[in-house]
């Protein structure tokens, strides 16, 4: 029986999709005492897992050696071994390109319902809009002959992984669970309660807290955004404004302005539960401006460092500019919607020539072109007109870049103690 399995750790779990999240959950699985199967289409993934070596920068490769040599972690392709499953979690990315795209998940489907075996438990964490598990999830499965709480159990329970937060790892981050009857349900929790706490929800409940919790950081950064171009044009600094009001010990939750949002959650998330709303001739005006202002602060950046290189004498055309931090936040290694690459675009588009430097990303491949990570030394912050500090990594330090260059342009208020 599957809840014996389960509650004796023989249970065997498959993770569908193992990039950021899915493999940030595989470790923390195999730590609990199951065994793991990650399974994706990239072979290089493939191979260094079965190697025993990470390919996120916060993930240890001794651990996963470990796991790989104890057999309680491996890694394939090959789709015919979901029959060994009892539990399979799918993680891959959704987006959102015009209008929300959940085809990946789709596509797992097809792939993996032939091999699917009776009183399997099926987890859906990757992010969906509003009614997909009934309108699609459910529907896709019943396609493939498989029909919920009868051949399998099916459950949705949206990620919240926070790979880079110290603070929250999995195991202190609540999770949601919903299902198509109790009896998923009671086996989620089951389940997840290995893990960390679980709240059991309604499923529609679960697909638009996902989205919640994402669009309250868009429209927040959209906020705080606006306020920086508005005060930048009167001469007040945002961010001692922010710090100032932090000490308040109540009522305010601060948010610092960014080059707009980046990653596969925020601004994908707000608009999947933009355009669901859309579909029932419903509007949420707040996320239509956010949107507008996210995209906005890029040009005001780019109109900032005009501003700064003609005060010194220089012109943006032809000037060479170096941009610190192409990720898309702080301290991680993914370049998802990434508003720094956006911000080298626009700067080249001035005639700007543009190098970078990341300590996540020793090298790049952007619109066809190959760049390197520029060291920092102090010969060659010295080489550029202007220094643009992008993305506020902790590696950074502030004063040397300072000290050392000709101009810096801070668009994350780096000086400032976070």
């Amino acid at each position: 029986m599957l809840d014996n399995k389960i509650r004796n750790k023989t249970a065997i779990i498959g993770i569908i999709g193992i990039g950021h999240v899915g493999l940030n959950l595989a470790i923390e699985i195999v730590r609990k005492g199951f065994d793991v199967i990650g399974f994706d289409l990239d072979k290089e993934k493939i191979d260094k897992i079965n190697s025993g070596k990470s390919y996120l920068s916060k993930i240890c490769s001794k651990e996963i050696e470990k796991f790989v040599r104890k057999r309680n972690l491996k890694a394939t392709k090959d789709f015919s071994q979901v029959s060994l499953l009892d539990v399979i979690i799918i993680c891959t990315p959704t987006y959102y390109d015009k209008k929300p795209d959940i085809s990946s998940v789709l596509d797992v489907i097809d792939k993996i319902s032939k091999y699917i075996k009776k009183d399997t438990l099926v987890i859906i964490e990757s992010t969906l809009f509003p009614e997909a598990m009934k309108n699609q999830i459910i529907p896709a499965f019943e396609k493939n002959d498989l029909n919920p709480d009868k051949d399998f159990y099916l459950v949705y329970s949206p990620e919240r992984i926070d790979y880079e937060n110290k603070d929250f790892p999995i195991s202190k981050i609540p999770k949601l669970v919903s299902g198509c009857s109790k009896k998923s349900i009671g086996y989620a929790k089951l389940f997840y309660g290995k893990i960390t706490k679980t709240i059991p929800v309604p499923m529609e409940v679960a697909e638009v807290s996902k989205l919640l919790e994402n669009t309250y950081r868009f429209i927040n950064i959209a906020f705080v955004n606006e306020l920086k171009i508005a005060l930048d044009k009167i001469g007040i600094d945002i961010y001692e404004c922010i710090k100032a009001t932090e000490t308040k010990p109540f009522g305010f939750h601060a948010f610092y302005p960014k080059l707009g949002a980046g990653g596969h959650c925020v601004p994908s998330n707000s608009l999947f539960l933009l355009q669901s709303v859309k579909k029932k001739k419903q509007k949420i005006d707040f996320i239509e401006l956010a949107d507008k202002i996210n995209k906005k602060i890029l040009v005001h950046t780019v109109n900032e460092i005009n501003r700064i290189l003609k005060e010194n004498k220089k012109n943006i055309k032809n000037s060479k500019l170096l941009v610190l931090g192409i990720t898309y936040k702080r301290d991680v290694d993914d370049i998802s919607e990434s508003q720094s690459l956006k911000l080298i675009d626009l700067l080249i588009r001035k005639g700007a020539f543009v190098e970078y430097n990341d300590p996540y990303f020793p090298s790049i491949k952007h619109r066809g072109v190959e760049k390197q990570s520029i060291q920092l030394t102090k010969k060659n912050l010295k080489k550029f007109d202007c220094v643009i500090i992008a993305v506020d990594h902790k590696d950074y330090n502030y004063d040397f870049i300072s000290k050392n260059s000709k101009l810096v342009y801070d668009a994350c208020g780096l000086k400032y103690e976070k």
